[in-house]
Formats: C-alpha cells, sequence, structure tokens
C-alpha cells in the first residue's frame, strides 16, 4: 500500500522506509485540431473548422492526429455516441477490425468524397464499412472508391 501525496511524484510504503519514486500521473498536452464533425450514420461531407483545437494528454494522441465531432449513432454499441470526440491517427492503411475513418469517393457521393466512422473490413475487391449498430445495414464501397483517413485511437466524452 502507499499513500500518495498528490504534491509530488512520491510516496511512502507502509513496508519500507524508503520512499518509492512514483510516475506522474500528468503527462504533457498538446493540442489537437478538431477538423470537423464525422458521421456515424449515412457518409456525409466532411465539414471542417480550422480553429477549433483540443487539449489532450501525449498518451492519448500524438502531435500529428486530429479529432473530430461524432453525429450519429451507427457505432453506440462500440460506446461511441453522438457528440463524442474521437481522436484520430492519419494512417491510409487499416486491419479487418479497426475503427476508421472512411472517405467513401465513388458514385453518389460529393464532389470532395463523404466521410463516415465505421469498423473496416475488407472483403476481396469490396470493403465494408460495418456499423456498430444492430439496427443499421453495413456500407458496401468498391475498394478503388475508398480511401482510409486515418484509425481512431482515443475518445473522449462530456458527461
Amino acid at each position: 500500500r502507499c499513500s500518495r501525496d498528490w504534491s509530488s511524484d512520491v510516496c511512502s510504503s507502509d513496508l519500507d522506509s524508503a520512499p518509492l519514486q512514483i510516475t506522474s500521473y500528468l503527462s504533457r498536452t498538446i493540442r489537437v485540431p478538431i477538423h470537423g464533425r464525422i458521421a456515424a450514420g449515412a457518409p456525409i461531407e466532411a465539414v471542417s473548422d480550422p480553429a477549433d483545437v483540443i487539449e489532450v494528454g501525449t498518451d492519448l494522441a500524438s502531435e500529428d492526429c486530429y479529432a473530430l465531432r461524432v453525429r450519429g449513432s451507427s457505432m453506440i454499441e462500440d460506446l461511441i455516441a453522438d457528440g463524442d470526440i474521437v481522436i484520430v491517427r492519419p494512417t491510409e492503411v487499416a486491419a479487418n477490425g479497426e475503427t476508421v475513418v472512411a472517405l467513401v469517393t465513388g458514385s453518389g457521393a460529393s464532389e470532395k468524397g463523404d466521410a463516415t466512422l465505421k469498423r473496416f473490413y475488407r472483403e476481396g475487391n469490396m470493403i465494408r464499412l460495418q456499423p456498430a449498430n444492430q439496427a443499421m445495414q453495413p456500407i458496401y464501397v468498391a475498394a478503388s472508391d475508398l480511401i482510409v483517413q486515418g484509425k481512431v485511437v482515443a475518445l473522449i466524452r462530456r458527461v
């Protein structure tokens, strides 16, 4: 057991008179830009506000990450709800089952493409974008009509 003095990184142990070094509970913080909103439902045109930022610990995000505000309920069974903020690490590749920001660029998409937040599954020359909501159907897209823009690495929710 250890009684913690929250003003320092040292605590005393009942078993030993020498203080034990404890790693700091506070990590360095960085400013992560919020690039707008992401659909957790039908894909929507990505909307960005360059002035919007959130400050998070480096244990949640790295310098290259960005954040998106979630709109919709397609990922609710993965505990990603409408109004949450997801932290995304940019990448163009994803493994099956990873939660990604996917830009659908094929027919029916807006000029810049439509973005959605879903689980990624490669099935031959098609990609299945799987919602985490039993009431919603997956979206099937030709691999050539989809760009993975990043993987979700953290979630922030206001209580």
